[in-house]
């Protein structure tokens, strides 16, 4: 199960990902981007996250190899269909799919 949940309530709430006092620095960049292109970053940010969502889950089931192998994991804990649940498997799953770095990743599930 995720253990760092995403949600508006719970980034607002917690300050946003702690790391080394990055709460500061992404309340500016929400209020910036609030500022100069009248939208609201987080909402955003979730909207298109909900609605990309269900491709990202097929895309993940699909996936084969090493990498299918680690999807395949993150999509095993993921018991329900909770918002905030998918969510969490989205954001984790994206850097295996993308073959980024993942100790960002590992930073963040270990804060809150």
């Amino acid at each position: 199960p995720c253990h760092h949940r995403l949600s508006q309530a719970s980034i607002i709430g917690r300050g946003g990902w702690r790391l080394d006092g990055c709460f500061v620095l992404l309340h500016q960049v929400y209020w910036e981007f609030n500022r100069v292109v009248g939208k609201n970053l987080k909402d955003n940010f979730f909207d298109a996250l909900d609605r990309f969502s269900p491709s990202l889950m097929d895309l993940f089931r699909k996936k084969k190899g090493v990498t299918g192998q680690f999807l395949s994991e993150l999509l095993s804990q993921t018991k329900t269909t909770e918002p905030t649940d998918i969510r969490c498997l989205c954001v984790r799953g994206l850097p295996i799919i993308l073959g980024d770095e993942m100790s960002l990743l590992q930073d963040l599930h270990r804060c809150g």
